[in-house]
């Protein structure tokens, strides 16, 4: 049987560039036999938007990955623009499988290939999934000024920039659960447990057993969250990597790195990145693979930035915000029956509707939720809190610590956003009726 790979990634318009830049760097390091690459737009691929690729395949996903408008309508409205691109990937994952693809590898857009691919997609051979994971060592968190160990039990072991699979059984069965999961719960919501469709691989070492493949090398994936792991240099005139602070460490090759969460137009402005400059100064070899990807990154990235996400609007251009996507996530959970025809971009119908008379509509669009891992960390109690603890102490006073419990779980419930659909139902019912 003749053995064909595909790598794929997976943008918004926006975020094209980035795809590109991915691409170039596969094609010009990977330097593998039967490979087909493909860009999929989690994006609406409108007629005035001229999306180039260079030998890569471009897939529309509304019409050919998903091709339900009420699933595709009902995912990216209740999903932010982070969430909904990951929601995607298992799908688009049994799209390549139905291709007749063998091997089947995601990178983030924001990822760079170094080097050669050939071990990776030959430890398919042997497992039916590769994974990577966030660390590798039990006290690296104690050296990250950034990272905590609390923030990777909160995002997840592995880091699902990259995952590689085979199209196996055992690879299949995984895939179409994880589909399942990310249809429901694909959130980014700490508190139930949720990371877009990350902390659902988990899972994976329960599922697969030997067949998964935990990759440890530090060439694969590395990323911020690990640079204090790892140090990057270049041995042979080809970039590359050890253990960093151990005297003569092996060296090995750095196969792909992790750009996430930097201001793609100019890596070298930190006042716009997650990472300060004192960051970048604590890891100077950074700088090596900095000036590589910089070089091509701000004008890829900047052809393609000023396009607007086609989901982060109504219909008539009013901004979704958080709390909007919050309400409607609610609403199909609780009444999806009835909901599941009910097109919720639209100005015209029930949910707008039913937003717009209680005033939670907003002319000032809320960021998306980032899928990087968040930094986890105790603060002190501020003075806009004081008056909270202030009626807490009275109520306990008055009616004991039974009550202020009873307050407490009350509060955890109802303190998020989506909560309070339900004071809103009754009016969108009406709406749905006089539709």
């Amino acid at each position: 049987m003749i053995t064909k790979t595909a790598i794929f990634t997976i943008v918004t318009k926006n975020y094209f560039g980035l795809a590109n830049l991915l691409m170039q760097s596969v094609a010009d390091n990977a330097r593998l036999q039967m490979v087909e690459t493909f860009v999929f737009l989690g994006d609406e691929a409108d007629a005035a938007t001229k999306l180039n690729t260079t030998d890569n395949h471009l897939v529309d996903c509304k019409n050919l990955v998903i091709n339900d408008n009420n699933l595709w309508n009902s995912c990216a409205f209740k999903y932010n623009v982070t969430e909904f691109c990951t929601f995607l990937k298992p799908y688009c994952i049994e799209y390549l499988y139905a291709q007749g693809f063998t091997n089947v590898i995601y990178f983030d857009p924001d990822i760079y290939v170094f080097n050669e691919l050939d071990a990776l997609v030959n430890n398919l051979k042997t497992h039916a999934v590769i994974l990577t994971p966030h660390i590798t060592q039990t006290n690296s968190c104690l050296d990250n000024p950034v990272f905590t160990d609390i923030s990777f039990a909160n995002n997840g072991i592995f880091n699902l920039g990259f995952i590689a699979v085979n199209n196996s059984e055992k690879a299949r069965e995984l895939v179409a659960w994880w589909k399942r999961m990310v249809t429901e719960n694909g959130y980014v919501e700490y508190s139930e447990g949720f990371a877009t469709d990350q902390k659902w691989m988990d899972f994976a070492p329960a599922f697969l057993g030997q067949t998964l493949l935990v990759e440890r090398g530090l060439g694969y994936n590395a990323g911020f969250w690990n640079i204090q792991e790892r140090e990057i240099v270049v041995a042979d005139n080809v970039i590359a990597i050890k253990e960093r602070n151990v005297e003569n460490a092996s060296v090995n090759p750095l196969f792909f790195f992790h750009f996430s969460a930097l201001y793609y137009p100019d890596m070298y402005d930190f006042t716009r990145s997650k990472y300060n400059y004192d960051f970048v100064k604590r890891f100077p070899d950074l700088g090596i693979i900095f000036t590589v990807y910089s070089k091509n990154a701000g004008s890829n990235f900047s052809n393609y930035s000023s396009l607007q996400y086609s989901y982060g609007h109504f219909d008539n251009g009013v901004p979704i915000s958080h709390i909007n996507r919050r309400l409607y996530r609610r609403l199909i959970e609780t009444d999806n029956d009835i909901v599941t025809d009910v097109n919720p971009f639209e100005s015209s119908g029930p949910f707008y509707k039913t937003l717009q008379k209680n005033k939670l509509l907003t002319s000032t669009a809320t960021p998306a939720v980032s899928v990087k891992v968040q930094t986890v960390s105790a603060a002190p109690v501020q003075s806009k809190d004081k008056p909270v603890y202030t009626v807490l102490r009275l109520a306990a006073r008055l009616f004991g610590l039974k009550a202020i419990n009873r307050i407490i779980s009350a509060g955890k419930s109802m303190g998020k956003e989506e909560a309070h659909m339900a004071w809103l139902q009754k009016d969108f019912y009406k709406y749905l009726k006089s539709k």
